[in-house]
């Protein structure tokens, strides 16, 4: 079979000829007015340069328009064919790609393109790819029949197992999710950078590209109001009832006018029903080994005083784990809850809230040149990398996993709650890190990694997240956690 290299360099061939024609037209058009500029001084006529810019641009828009756009077209069937024999190994009846698409249909798709005469670089005939035909033949016969071994693809069953838990994914996923985690109010939310519907944006995703029907998600129970007294104190609690300490807390100053039942509803309940997703999970992971919250990690909420900014308004991975802790401190005395912070700013409020309990285990990566710079909360972090503004990939996965494995090896945990915020990635407008989208899913899946492979539960939250990718990214790592990780 040919290198794929050689599909790569051609997708370069034609990137390089797509650049050229810009360059060329642009060319053209600059030369063309000034040839036209100089006959019309020479002719003492300034409608001769205005009518043949005029005209110039005109051309010069449609032609490269129509060049542009066929190159753009050969370059994505390139693109097509490599994703396509590069994923080769994982085509079967289960697989669907982030398209939507299954083996099937992609094979089938692929063949077609091979078989077309003109590819890349544009308008350079070559002969179709018959080795590259042959191999997907193959693929395609063996979906064929394990998709006849498939009777009713509705009710097949895929079983998973997690040390000796074995569950039926066709049932339920340990993921817990409820409509009311997102937070609108009349686009008033649009005001804060935060996505505040990012966890129904995830959900959607996981619904299209893994199968998830919406009975297949946990949902959280009612809130239980005695919860929030486990690491609040009654004057924090109360605080939350003023219309100024809320708006600043959500960093939305127009709240403190909004009447308190609006206040209740559309700012405090979902952060409540997230915090009872959080508890849910918890006894999830428990049970299967892994869970997934598709909200919380509301890590800045202290136990007593409100920290302004950041939405945190009660602080549900220490509910969840103070709610478990005394259950499973009768089976083990020794019993350790390690918490994995990996949001982009210091968890300062479950480090206060842990102050003095030698059961919780803290793992902070965090970016120590931004907000909040709480040096006194540092002072509890068991495991502490403040990082550089701007640290990218190859340093912050280095440190992650040179020091998070030697973490989880002296702490023992009993539970992991990993904090997987994703405002570290290079476009979020707050976080200030520059770590990659594939970065973020290698570490998601490093952590996750490390948890199973020594056979301690897991729970993920989503916490921060403030670019309008988050959502995409949180569900293209769900999904790859999914498939390499909980499959395997």
């Amino acid at each position: 079979m040919k290198s794929i290299a050689i599909l790569g360099s051609s997708i370069i061939e034609a990137q390089s000829m797509l650049n050229t024609a810009h360059s060329t037209a642009s060319d053209v058009f600059w030369g063309g007015t000034a040839i036209s500029g100089l006959a019309s001084f020479l002719l003492q006529s300034w409608y001769s340069l205005l009518f043949t810019s005029g005209f110039l641009k005109l051309m010069w828009r449609h032609v490269t328009n129509k060049v542009i756009i066929s190159y753009k077209k050969q370059i994505k069937k390139q693109f097509e064919i490599v994703k396509c024999l590069l994923a080769s190994e994982l085509l079967d009846i289960s697989y669907v790609s982030h398209d939507n698409e299954s083996a099937y249909s992609l094979v089938k798709k692929i063949k077609n393109l091979l078989l077309s005469s003109h590819l890349s670089p544009p308008f350079s005939p070559r002969e179709p790819e018959s080795i590259y035909i042959s191999y997907l033949d193959t693929i395609e016969e063996k979906v064929k029949q394990e998709g006849q071994r498939k009777i009713n693809k509705k009710s097949e069953k895929i079983e998973y197992y997690h040390t000796q838990n074995k569950f039926e994914i066709s049932q339920k996923l340990p993921i817990v999710y409820d409509k009311g985690y997102n937070i609108t109010f009349g686009g008033i939310e649009n005001l804060h950078p935060f996505d505040t519907k990012k966890y129904g944006k995830v959900a959607h995703y996981l619904k299209q590209h893994l199968g998830i029907e919406k009975l297949n998600f946990y949902k959280p129970p009612v809130f239980d109001e005695n919860d929030m007294k486990l690491v609040h104190t009654p004057k924090y609690i109360e605080s939350l009832s003023s219309p100024l300490t809320l708006a600043l807390l959500v960093d939305l100053p127009i709240v403190a006018l909004f009447p308190k039942s609006i206040r209740e509803s559309k700012f405090i309940a979902p952060v409540k029903k997230a915090t009872s997703g959080t508890v849910l999970a918890l006894e999830l992971a428990l049970k299967y080994g892994w869970s997934i919250n598709l909200s919380g990690g509301y890590h800045h909420a202290k136990s007593n005083v409100p920290v302004y900014g950041g939405y945190c308004l009660i602080n549900d991975i220490c509910i969840a784990a103070k709610k478990k802790e005394q259950e499973l401190l009768q089976k083990n005395q020794n019993y350790k809850i390690m918490i994995v912070d990996l949001d982009a700013h210091q968890g300062n409020g479950h480090e206060d809230i842990a102050e003095n309990n030698s059961h919780f285990v803290i793992f902070d990566m965090f970016n120590g040149d931004t907000w909040p710079g709480d040096f006194s909360c540092q002072e509890r972090i068991n495991f502490r990398y403040p990082l550089r503004a701007k640290t990218q990939d190859k340093e912050y996965l280095a440190i992650l996993k040179t020091n998070l494995p030697d973490a989880i090896n002296q702490a023992k945990p009993d539970v992991i709650i990993y904090n997987a915020g994703t405002d570290v990635y290079e476009k979020d407008p707050i976080g200030e890190l520059s770590i990659s989208a594939g970065g973020i899913i290698e570490r998601d899946a490093f952590v996750f990694h490390e948890a199973i492979s020594r056979k301690i539960p897991i729970v993920m939250v989503l916490s921060g997240g403030y670019h309008k990718d988050s959502a995409e990214i949180i569900g293209r790592s769900i999904e790859n956690i999914y498939r390499k990780i909980i499959n395997h």
